[in-house]
């Protein structure tokens, strides 16, 4: 029965009582979002960070920066028809599964054969452009692995999506890093006995990587098969255009995403003489860059199902998108600081050949990557408000701004115009998300915080404009120390606040 249905009296009870509900609600979220990041993070921690240094960096030290930049210019580009692969149906299936689980059952066997439709034609698409371009004849069976395993991926993605849309989150975290553990046994034993390292071949990685993502889909299709009353269905048009109907705003989305994060690499390949040399070089500091922005976008991958909760449920989810914005800002800040004063160190230590001003490259990409945690929870949170359309008019904007740029700037400073442009035109993304946000946040915007905030990246910056403009070198122990000032007035003030609301989290912990 509806409120206004009840007398006067009894109606401002329920509204009262309704608002102490939602508070409660948007409180328990809260918990359920740390819990769960928590251990999202303590997984990923625990794997990734062996993954990218122990194996993606030991691959290319392996075999080269020439034969690692091949497979990341080809890489690159085929991500560039990766849209076809989805056509927006993850982050569809993601949203309406979160708001309603029983369409589970209904559309996975016809989405699942849309996925493997699409697959078909996003691996033809590739290789015929490809061919055309010359790019399939450089290393035919490395270019149809990579089309392969783009298609597994997006499979699992879209698999995992359900597993998210049923609220299931720490399995979902669990499978984020299955494909890396798997690569871990295949690849590291390649890479450590002796009768197969000093011989190992870009194409061995690819194959482990097949390998990998076919057994993940297995597992998901384990996982999901008890919800579904069937797995399989003859394709019907019906709901292909149903559901294309509703995922064609997000495809747009994924279609400019994929062009201004894998742009660069192409055109690196395409537009200098040593392009797949200068890849190499470029994809040895991005690994880092992604890495790094991968880790925050791992508070999307818990935030957006919630967001998406809360709104069904006729809650505010602003509080959330604020507790989760702090998080990721003062985590990207500590990780930029780490990046800026040890930049160079980084890049030695990591590789045999880091390549000609490889500091000053990851150093933007740094920068980089601060602007894209913002963008991350920003976009997700706009995603889940349904503002498509303000989305793709931002990104496609951004997709044309950073191919001008790369135009511009790649033949006159190489990978580092590359990078300066990846910098810019992720700064003003992420510029123009949040301030579209604030359309949506029902509280004000605290620019006391705020501006503390930008003080803080501004001190960051300018320290290591400083250090880098020094005749001397500043000696690592000094650079450490700055680190962990720079650390201390990040982390302390939250500490704090935490501490004043000991007795919430004493509550989260007991339960």
């Amino acid at each position: 029965m509806s409120v206004c249905c009840l007398p006067r009296c009894i109606g401002t009870l329920l509204l009262s009582k309704k608002s102490y509900l939602s508070a409660s609600n948007d409180r328990s979220v809260k918990k359920e979002f740390a819990i769960n990041l928590v251990f999202l993070v303590l997984v990923n921690l625990m794997i990734k960070p062996l993954y990218i240094f122990g194996i993606d960096v030991g691959v290319q030290n392996a075999v080269g920066p020439e034969s690692y930049g091949l497979y990341f210019y080809l890489l690159g580009y085929v991500y560039l028809f990766q849209v076809i692969n989805d056509l927006g149906i993850q982050n569809f299936n993601n949203r309406f599964i979160s708001l309603n689980e029983t369409l589970l059952s209904k559309y996975f066997p016809h989405i699942l054969s849309m996925k493997l439709l699409l697959g078909i034609l996003f691996v033809t698409v590739a290789l015929i452009v490809g061919s055309v371009m010359g790019l399939v004849v450089l290393y035919p069976l490395l270019f149809v692995l990579i089309a392969f395993n783009l298609f597994l991926d997006s499979l699992n993605g879209y698999l995992r999506s359900n597993v998210a849309g049923l609220g299931w989150y720490r399995h979902d975290s669990i499978l984020s890093v299955t494909d890396k553990i798997i690569m871990i046994l295949i690849v590291g034993f390649l890479l450590l006995h002796p009768a197969f390292s000093d011989s190992f071949q870009i194409i061995w990685f690819a194959l482990a990587q097949t390998v990998s993502f076919l057994l993940v889909t297995i597992i998901c299709l384990i996982m999901l098969s008890p919800r579904l009353k069937s797995m399989w269905k003859k394709p019907d048009l019906k709901y292909f255009f149903l559901v294309f109907r509703k995922s064609w705003p997000f495809a747009l989305i994924l279609l400019s995403t994929f062009f201004y994060n894998r742009l660069d690499g192409v055109m690196i390949g395409l537009m200098m003489e040593d392009g797949e040399t200068q890849a190499g070089y470029y994809a040895a500091s991005f690994r880092l860059y992604d890495a790094a922005a991968m880790f925050t976008f791992l508070f999307v991958g818990l935030l957006y199902p919630m967001f998406s909760k809360l709104l069904s449920r006729k809650l505010d989810p602003s509080g959330l998108y604020h507790f989760g914005m702090e998080l990721v800002w003062i985590t990207s800040l500590a990780i930029l600081a780490l990046l800026l004063f040890f930049a160079s160190d980084i890049m030695e230590l990591l590789y045999e050949e880091p390549g000609p001003f490889a500091g000053l490259v990851l150093s933007l990409l740094a920068l980089a990557f601060v602007a894209k945690s913002i963008f991350h929870i920003s976009g997700s949170y706009l995603l889940s408000h349904g503002d498509l359309k303000y989305i793709n008019v931002i990104f496609g904007a951004g997709v044309v701004f950073n191919l001008v740029l790369n135009l511009l700037l790649i033949p006159l400073y190489g990978i580092v115009g590359a990078c300066v442009a990846t910098l810019v035109t992720q700064a003003g993304i992420a510029l123009l998300l949040s301030l579209r946000c604030v359309k949506f946040i029902s509280s004000r915007v605290d620019f006391k915080k705020l501006g503390f905030s930008l003080l803080l990246l501004a001190m960051i910056v300018v320290s290591w404009l400083f250090l880098d403009r020094l005749n001397q070198p500043v000696g690592m122990e000094n650079r450490a120390l700055l680190t962990l000032v720079i650390w201390a007035v990040l982390f302390v003030p939250t500490l704090f606040e935490a501490y004043k609301k000991r007795d919430t989290i004493r509550k989260w912990l007991k339960t």
